[in-house]
């Protein structure tokens, strides 16, 4: 009745909608009767589809970018939590107790007493454990492998070290095809690819590890970790992917276009695939 007493007398209501999602209805009104006809109103439903793809497809990215921004905040909250613990557990403890060893020095010196060797030698151990520690640290933030290898060496290193360390055979498997890439994309994929594999060492009671690592031309770099473990348990995903740091893992695989991927079934282990964009330039 308003649009009437508007001095409307044609009215067409088209809704806003792309599948189940509906955004609401958009009505077109004319002062003439039968303004819209079989043509306009097929003219006009088409604008409209168009028209909601849009604004269906701006909501997505949208929700996207705020999980994009709540991955970043949890993951650097992460990040600074383990760093924080890092060097309160060990940096500064060690830096402690070589701080009272020091002061202990310091007192025989001023009363004349001679320093014997195995202080001078705790002295020397604590600020090498100190120095180590730092440099564990620094490793973390900048892995020693990526300035001194290839992309695939570094993972293949990385690999054979953590075989070594756990104990458990950790297969690699490469195709021949060479990589040449972007410092900052060979740097999240490694650090991506370490926190993977760190979880399936550490997590998954596995006997066995296999890591795929492929390329395709004007594909994408894909990395694999396969593990024969036990898996997730359906109620306890959610908790176990937190806890395993996969926010981590996907806000540097979000931080060079990539996407990872995470499949697992209960005592059936666990599949995390890295998936990132190649740039033409990637491969030679």
């Amino acid at each position: 009745m308003s649009a009437v007493r508007l001095g409307h007398r044609s009215a067409i209501l088209l809704p806003l909608r792309v599948g189940e999602t509906s955004s609401g209805v958009l009505g077109i009104f004319a002062s003439m009767p039968g303004a819209f006809e079989a043509q306009e109103s097929s003219l006009l439903t088409d604008l409209v589809e168009d028209f909601s793809s849009c604004i269906h497809g701006l909501r997505e990215r949208a929700a996207a970018a705020r999980l994009s921004l709540r991955l970043r905040e949890e993951a650097e909250r992460e990040i600074r939590s383990r760093l924080a613990a890092a060097l309160h557990d060990g940096v500064s403890q060690t830096l402690l107790a070589l701080n009272v060893e020091l002061a202990q020095a310091r007192s025989m010196l001023r009363r004349g007493a001679p320093l014997d060797s195995g202080t001078l030698d705790r002295l020397v151990v604590g600020s090498r454990n100190a120095l180590d520690q730092l440099r564990d640290v620094n490793v973390e933030l900048r892995p020693a492998p990526l300035t001194l290898h290839s992309f695939t060496a570094a993972v293949f290193d990385q690999c054979n070290e953590s075989a070594e360390l756990a104990g458990l055979p950790v297969i690699f498997h490469a195709d021949e095809t060479p990589l040449v890439l972007a410092e900052s994309v060979k740097l999240q994929c490694f650090l991506a690819f370490r926190e993977a594999l760190c979880n399936a060492v550490h997590h998954a009671h596995a006997s066995r590890i296999d890591v795929y690592l492929r390329a395709r031309p004007k594909g994408c770099l894909t990395l694999a970790i396969v593990d024969d473990g036990i898996g997730l348990a359906p109620r306890s995903s959610s908790e176990r992917r937190s806890g395993m740091g996969l926010s981590i893992l996907r806000e540097r695989i979000d931080a060079v276009r990539g996407r990872v991927d995470l499949r697992s079934r209960h005592g059936r282990g666990t599949l995390v695939r890295i998936r990132i964009p190649l740039a033409p330039t990637a491969m030679p």
